[in-house]
C-alpha cells in the first residue's frame, strides 16, 4: 500500500503546482511529465 500513499502525495503535490503556476506555463510542464 506505499503506492497509494505515494500516488496520493504526488497528486497533492501537483494540484499544489497548478494552483502556484501560472496558466501558460503548465502545460509545457505537463508535457514533461508525461514524457
Amino acid at each position: 500500500m506505499a503506492e497509494a500513499e505515494w500516488s496520493r502525495r504526488v497528486m497533492s503535490l501537483a494540484a499544489d503546482n497548478i494552483v502556484r503556476t501560472p496558466p501558460g506555463v503548465w502545460p509545457s510542464a505537463q508535457r514533461r511529465i508525461m514524457r
